[in-house]
């Protein structure tokens, strides 16, 4: 990064501070950022505590500490080494023999640049009289301080601590009478990580459902909003504890007045609103209902309308903007996710316009809540453009569906071709449908559809009806990783321990799992695939275990179940994708599941 281009550091910024000297907003440059060890048998419902080193670009300064309502900066990967801070309110204290170490508790602050290099060369800073320090409320100047309002709603003593208010619920007054009326309201358009103190009035356009979510770093739970005014929108988000406090209190539909939240630098590429930063909900942030709803004329969402062939243009897992009919709806479908271990739920539909058409996939409950009817107009912001089979389009919880839109000039065109019979024209699909379907498809269907597959290389998976031909006894199981999920195949270090280059660590045992090599049958065709775990073990009805004992000993018996495996009708659920071997692309089919077949039961019977 050139230098030019480097944010500028408030210049002797932490002397200000720490000299008990009010530098109101200074910014400054975390150089480190620690977590604070917990004390053993500390019982405390603070949370974890983070230490800073702050620089102001010629000094830096090691005695800072990260207040609890900031916290979820870090936790969520905003805050971070290096980045530009600006400080909007700290607290100045006092500690160690006769008062003589300062200590900077930062209670809370504005990221204006996340990721960023180091900026100038600080020293340590120099020792100074600090004797005289007094602890001082820095952020907010004499002349706006508030009356704290209390749970029976009288007023106590005067307070700099901004809008900090014994009960928040009789926020409404204290608004009323400090805020509304000052300059500090703030259209969308103006907010940007710069401002400190601000209070926006906003319409909550869209709001995805609450929900659970999983990183490296941690667990948690996350909702996001659409809020929108007549200059402008931006994204709300909020995390955690924060998530659980917030998500009752925003409605679609209704107006707020919000304040004292984060303003971060969004990242365009998941961003669906235009605005270049978000909202990140803190803690003490406030949210109070305008009594006075403007139902006429409300601010809207913006909508940025491409048309649906341009989609097969755009970058994979950019996010587009798109209208047209519902031509078709599918049920919804419930499958397992191995990654959230646990069933979800999709829904696919077709949108069409007059020169192409494209699926886009609801998850969970927007999918479950999906309730527009086949030839309704739609508009969607913010789906995201996926190369499954193609090219498709994904929701994401930002994602909006909308279809009482205003009779715009598009609407009108959609209309008129709603009129027409669209269901006739041979219009071009953008997500390929190829003939092997989730039914049961034949292995000459199969074959047929791997010119397609090579193309698009994508993961397609369908059903087989038949037997195994042949099934490869000599390498049928293999010693695997003894870790739950891992199953990858050992390296023996001859010296009585094995070596997993998946989990990076050496294991002193192992178990034993299959890895068979088939040949399915049916009237068409012949498919090699490959088979492991369960899969191999439904067909050949022994666990790879008590199969090795019986390899060892007993080689009648091995190909008894063998030829038992290969006597069977079965249903074959196959998984095909393009893999690179030797330098060269081909199609590797995986066989995941095995069921009876139901009709050869039938006849047996």
């Amino acid at each position: 990064m050139m230098s030019e281009y480097l944010p500028q550091l408030t210049l002797d910024g932490l002397n200000e501070y720490i000299s008990g000297r009010k530098n109101d907003c200074a910014t400054l440059q975390v150089l480190d950022l620690k977590s604070i060890k917990e004390k053993a048998g500390d019982n405390s419902l603070t949370g974890k505590r983070y230490r800073l080193i702050l620089s102001d670009g010629r000094h830096f300064f090691s005695s800072c500490v990260l207040g609890t309502d900031t916290v979820d900066l870090v936790k969520n990967d905003i805050l971070k080494i290096n980045s530009v801070i600006r400080l909007n309110h700290v607290d100045v204290c006092n500690a160690g023999v006769n008062s003589s170490r300062v200590i900077l508790v930062v209670q809370d602050l504005t990221v204006v640049l996340s990721d960023c290099e180091k900026i100038g060369n600080p020293v340590q800073i120099n020792d100074i009289n600090i004797a005289h320090t007094r602890v001082d409320l820095l952020n907010v100047p004499i002349s706006q301080t508030v009356s704290n309002v209390t749970q029976s709603g009288s007023t106590g003593a005067t307070s700099s601590s901004g809008w900090q208010v014994d009960d928040i619920d009789n926020f409404g007054l204290l608004l009323t009478e400090s805020l509304l009326n000052t300059t500090e309201i703030c259209s969308i358009s103006d907010l940007d990580s710069l401002r400190s103190r601000w209070v926006i009035k906003a319409r909550v356009a869209n709001k995805s459902y609450i929900r659970e979510y999983s990183n490296a770093n941690r667990n948690g739970k996350v909702f996001s909003a659409g809020l929108v005014d007549r200059t402008g929108e931006i994204e709300l988000v909020a995390f955690d504890h924060v998530a659980e406090k917030f998500d009752t209190k925003l409605e679609i539909g209704k107006t707020y007045f919000i304040t004292k939240a984060n303003i971060v630098p969004a990242n365009q590429r998941f961003n669906s609103f235009k605005h270049i930063y978000q909202m990140v909900l803190k803690i003490n942030t406030i949210i109070h209902i305008c009594e006075e709803q403007d139902n006429d004329d409300p601010a809207d969402i913006f909508f940025n309308f491409i048309p649906i062939k341009e989609v097969a243009l755009r970058e994979n897992n950019t996010l587009c903007d798109i209208i047209g009919l519902v031509s078709s709806i599918d049920e919804c479908k419930f499958f397992y996710n191995k990654y959230k271990q646990k069933y979800c739920v999709k829904r696919d539909i077709m949108i069409t316009d007059e020169k192409a058409s494209i699926i886009l996939t609801l998850w969970e409950k927007q999918a479950e809540a999906f309730s527009n009817t086949p030839c309704s107009i739609i508009g969607i912001k913010g789906a995201k453009i996926c190369d499954f089979r193609g090219k498709s389009l994904s929701s994401i919880d930002s994602t909006v569906i909308r279809s009482n839109l205003p009779k715009i000039n598009r609407t009108i065109q959609l209309e008129a071709l709603r009129q027409s019979s669209f269901e006739n024209l041979n219009l071009a699909s953008l997500t390929t449908m190829t003939q092997v379907k989730s039914s049961v498809a034949t292995i000459e269907e199969v074959l047929a559809a791997e010119v397609d597959l090579m193309q698009h290389k994508s993961t397609e998976y369908f059903y087989v009806r038949g037997y195994c031909n042949v099934i490869d006894q000599d390498d049928a199981i293999y010693m695997c990783c003894p870790v739950e999920k891992c199953c990858k195949k050992l390296d023996d270090l001859e010296s009585g321990s094995f070596f997993c280059k998946k989990c990076r660590t050496e294991q002193h045992a192992f178990k034993w799992a299959y890895a068979l090599l088939c040949s399915i049958v049916d009237a068409t065709g012949e498919l090699n695939v490959c088979m492991f775990g369960n899969a191999a073990e439904s067909l050949l009805d022994i666990s790879a275990d008590p199969f090795h004992q019986l390899k060892n000993c007993n080689t009648t018996n091995i190909q008894n179940i063998f030829m038992h495996g290969a006597a069977k009708i079965l249903i074959f659920k196959i998984d095909s994708k393009v893999v690179e071997f030797n330098g060269r692309q081909k199609i590797q089919y995986i066989c995941a599941s095995v069921c009876g077949d139901l009709q050869d039961q039938r006849k047996r019977q």
